[in-house]
């Protein structure tokens, strides 16, 4: 769902999330008519390849965390993270497993799950480029993951969600770390 659509807006995401969704990515482009397409004169859609933000997972990555998501019942409906032009809150799911989040960077809204066990592997992500302009990550992570690292920075966890801005073509995989270093899980 978009908020607002802007003419000529690119929008690349990629989402991961473990071994349910293994890992896909989304190429959209919009205008103010609607979906821009390469049709020829017959009216055929032609589509365009387009790079990846961000590595792929397997799709069969371990449950290498074993900690609850305590930030959903602490924040549901309120914004558990908010920097910038990103904001992420927390919605309670059908079932205790579903972890439920809606972010909005800027102008644009995702909503979605992931199980628990998915999110037990670390490798839960949203990656989106719009306008042009930085990617920005957004991480869920269970409680027993407290730092992340990408592009040699560290993240510290917050309400079990983390947020950083890149760049395209950067090389953005990155690991996530339990507080004594005991547990790790990377992507790339």
């Amino acid at each position: 769902m978009m908020t607002s659509r802007v003419r000529s807006l690119a929008l690349f995401m990629s989402v991961s999330a473990g071994t349910a969704l293994g890992a896909f990515t989304l190429a959209a482009g919009l205008s103010d008519d609607g979906p821009l397409d390469s049709s020829s004169a017959d009216g055929k859609t032609v589509l365009v390849d387009t790079p990846a933000l961000m590595p792929a997972s397997t799709g069969s990555e371990p449950q290498v965390f074993d900690g609850e998501v305590s930030a959903v019942a602490a924040t549901a409906g309120n914004s558990a993270l908010r920097e910038g032009a990103v904001r992420v809150s927390f919605q309670t799911g059908a079932t205790p497993s579903d972890i439920c989040f809606e972010i909005v960077i800027g102008d644009e809204e995702m909503a979605g799950c992931a199980l628990l066990a998915d999110v037990r592997t670390g490798i839960v992500y949203v990656a989106s480029q719009s306008h042009g302009g930085s990617v920005e990550i957004v991480g869920i992570v269970p409680d027993d993951a407290s730092v992340v690292m990408i592009d040699h920075t560290s993240i510290i966890v917050e309400n079990n969600l983390w947020h950083y801005s890149g760049t395209a073509g950067d090389y953005l995989g990155f690991t996530v770390l339990s507080s004594d270093g005991s547990k790790r899980a990377t992507l790339g």
